[in-house]
């Protein structure tokens, strides 16, 4: 997870890390044409997750279990 964000935070320019709880979570992604919004969106629902704003970024954590 900790990879896929730090490259998804290059290609947007929107800064997004992950929490503790998320950073070892093994995604496999498709992302074409896709907003950030929509990439953000559907990697937090995926792993039950959500994004809380953090100074200029994002931050995956967790919200069930």
């Amino acid at each position: 997870m900790s990879a896929l964000l730090k490259e998804a935070s290059r290609q947007s320019g929107t800064f997004m890390d992950a929490a503790p709880q998320t950073k070892d979570e093994i995604v496999i992604v498709s992302v074409k044409d896709s907003s950030v919004e929509d990439f953000r969106s559907h990697l937090a629902t995926a792993i039950g997750a959500t994004w809380a704003q953090e100074g200029d970024g994002w931050r995956l954590v967790r919200t069930r279990s």
